[in-house]
C-alpha cells in the first residue's frame, strides 16, 4: 500500500481556486447566479457587469489583487490622516 500525497509548496498559503481566493471564488459563482435571475425577469445587465468587475478586481497573481491595491490606496489618500512636519534647517542646527 504505497500512496503519494501531493503537498502544496507553501502550506500556510491561502486556499484558491484559479486565480480568485476560495472567498472571492464564493462570492463571484453566487452574484454571477443572482444576477443570471435578475437578468432572465429583468432584462438588466447591471448585475451582471458588477459581478463581472467584483471578479476581474478580485483575481489573485502572487497574493495580490487590483482590489487590495484599491483599498490601501483609498486608506492612504483617503481616509488616514496624513502627518507632515515642517521644520526649518538652521532651527535644527541650533538644537
Amino acid at each position: 500500500m504505497n500512496q503519494q500525497y501531493l503537498y502544496p509548496q507553501n502550506l500556510k498559503s491561502e486556499v484558491s481556486m484559479w486565480l480568485w481566493s476560495m472567498r472571492d471564488f464564493s462570492v463571484v459563482a453566487i452574484c454571477a447566479l443572482v444576477s443570471a435571475l435578475v437578468f432572465a425577469t429583468t432584462k438588466s445587465a447591471i448585475p451582471l457587469a458588477v459581478a463581472g468587475v467584483y471578479g476581474f478586481l478580485t483575481i489573485r497573481i502572487e497574493d495580490l489583487c487590483v482590489l487590495d491595491f484599491l483599498s490601501w490606496a483609498t486608506r492612504y489618500f483617503i481616509t488616514t490622516q496624513q502627518e507632515f512636519r515642517w521644520r526649518l534647517k538652521h532651527a535644527e542646527k541650533k538644537e
